[in-house]
């Protein structure tokens, strides 16, 4: 036995280079091994640096970063969430940055009237009297309409608007609203046509908002319907939908094509004629969006909507759409 595990015998050369060669084996398998994790961890790691780096970079203001990592794995994924949240993010900034030029033309207006006629009043040209005092006063309610409107809508916007929703018979709320806008239709020489579907399942919403969405409406119709049109006021139930229908239609110039996608945008006025020349604060149609929505509705609009007619103008029709209660 001795001989044979002796080193000099070929017994124990052989035991000696089977040792070595475990050894040697084992040695480049551990450097195999790291390798191959280092690889690997290369691998995972390199795109969570990209995204850390472009995560710093939108951090520091540059919303335009995105992710080059083409693959189908869940890191892939998360490469395509970040540049998907990294076009979101440039877009919502160039709204804000929209709205905010908006916001700032729309209260320079009626600022620099109020500047003018006190400026006016202060070097004597205009006298200090009712018919000055009553045309600052028309300027502070513009300023406070608009400051108002857009409270509202971005309370609504952000869902934090509070509504006391309850069951409603909107024939009667419409019946009501119409009848407010009598006067002024003859006022106006503009035919108010009421057409109410009867009877009509009950409606879930908030009675004052539902008020306002169709005041806006209305009002815009009126804006933009000239003498010896007419203004159409319907209500229809679809049966399928299971949803009450409210329809505002008017005779007046209509809206361009081009502008349609845009017209509950705020402060959108791709037509010229629909400017603050002729009234409104441009956020009337954003709010009745927004209102519409936050009551599990929806709203539409179609223009031109008479062609080839007897009627003054192409027209535009507005439409809502509002579940009925769902009886238990």
């Amino acid at each position: 036995n001795k001989a044979f595990l002796n080193a000099s015998s070929p017994a124990g050369q052989f035991l000696s280079s089977v040792k070595n060669a475990i050894v040697k084996s084992a040695i480049l398998a551990a450097i195999l091994s790291l390798l191959i994790g280092t690889l690997f961890f290369i691998q995972i790691t390199s795109p969570l640096r990209k995204l850390t780096k472009a995560a710093d970079s939108i951090a520091g203001g540059n919303l335009s970063q995105k992710v080059d990592f083409h693959s189908s794995d869940e890191i892939g994924r998360l490469a395509q969430s970040f540049n998907t949240m990294s076009v979101n993010l440039q877009n919502a900034q160039k709204q804000r940055e929209h709205m905010m030029a908006d916001v700032a033309h729309e209260l320079r207006t009626p600022l620099a009237a109020i500047q003018a006629t006190i400026e006016g009043i202060q070097d004597g040209i205009f006298p200090a009297d009712n018919e000055q005092i009553s045309a600052i006063y028309s300027q502070t309610t513009i300023l406070n309409r608009l400051i108002e409107d857009l409270r509202l809508l971005t309370l609504a916007e952000a869902g934090q608007l509070k509504l006391e929703r309850q069951p409603h018979q909107i024939n009667l709320l419409l019946q009501q609203i119409a009848d407010g806008y009598q006067v002024q239709a003859k006022r106006n020489g503009i035919d108010l046509e009421i057409n109410l579907t009867e009877p009509l399942p009950e409606v879930n919403i908030d009675g004052d908002r539902f008020t306002q969405i169709i005041t806006n409406l209305l009002a815009n119709s009126f804006r933009y319907t000239p003498p010896n049109g007419k203004v159409i006021l319907r209500t229809q139930y679809d049966a399928n939908l299971h949803q009450v229908l409210i329809s505002i239609t008017d005779t007046g110039s209509g809206i361009d094509p081009e502008s349609l996608p845009n017209v509950f945008d705020r402060f959108y006025r791709g037509d010229k004629s629909r400017s603050r020349a002729s009234g409104g604060s441009g956020l009337g149609l954003a709010i009745a969006k927004q209102l519409v929505e936050s009551q599990e509705g929806k709203i539409t609009v179609v223009s031109p909507v008479f062609l080839n007619s007897q009627e003054s103008g192409p027209g535009t029709q507005f439409t809502i759409y509002l579940p009925e209660i769902k009886k238990s």
